[in-house]
Order: C-alpha cells, then sequence, then structure tokens
C-alpha cells in the first residue's frame, strides 16, 4: 500500500505475524527497579502447543537494561526454581551480607 500527500510520502508494507506466539494463559507483574526506579516486567504465560513449541511455560523479564526469555517443561519446575532462589536470598547469610551492605552505605 502505497500513500502519498504533499509533504508526505509512506510505503506501508505488513509484517507476517509468524513471530507472534499465542498464549493460553498470561500474568504481567511491573516493579520498580531498586536502584533508578525504571519499570520491570515479569510476564509468565504457557504457549499454545504447535510443531514449534512443545507444551511449556516461559518466564519474560524485561527492562531498561534488555530482556530475557526463560522456558520451563511445566510450571511446577518454574516454582521450584522460584522457590530455591527465595530460598538462598533468604538464608542468615544473604540477610547478613545484605545488612552489611547496607551498613557499609551509611558511612559513604
Amino acid at each position: 500500500m502505497r500513500m502519498v500527500r504533499k509533504a508526505f510520502l509512506a510505503e506501508i508494507t505488513p509484517k507476517d505475524r509468524s513471530r507472534y506466539l499465542d498464549k493460553l494463559f498470561l500474568s504481567k507483574n511491573v516493579f520498580k527497579d531498586g536502584l533508578n526506579g525504571c519499570p520491570t516486567e515479569f510476564q509468565m504465560f504457557i504457549p499454545i502447543p504447535d510443531e514449534r513449541h512443545p507444551p511449556n511455560i516461559q518466564l519474560w523479564i524485561k527492562n531498561g537494561g534488555g530482556k530475557v526469555l526463560i522456558r520451563f517443561e511445566n510450571p511446577v519446575e518454574l516454582a521450584t526454581t522460584l522457590r530455591k532462589l527465595a530460598d538462598i536470598v533468604t538464608t542468615n547469610l544473604c540477610l547478613d551480607q545484605f545488612q552489611r551492605a547496607e551498613d557499609m552505605n551509611s558511612y559513604l
């Protein structure tokens, strides 16, 4: 399709929607970055299975620094991974080191 105006010329070519992934479930959460307040998006979704995508669940994280897509075989694997990460950051060692970082920051 071609559009012409006196001071404007545009050629519009529709793109194939093959990059769009149909989803069965979507959860989107937005959080503020701890340093600069920029939004960080966490999206979890289950794509409709096809020949390229067997049944799986995906976690997509995006912020101003980039984006990452992580695929898991099933929701239990995703939940287990997130619980392991939560267990690590709530250990006494991690909490003590975070407190140490806060104390160091108060001297700056």
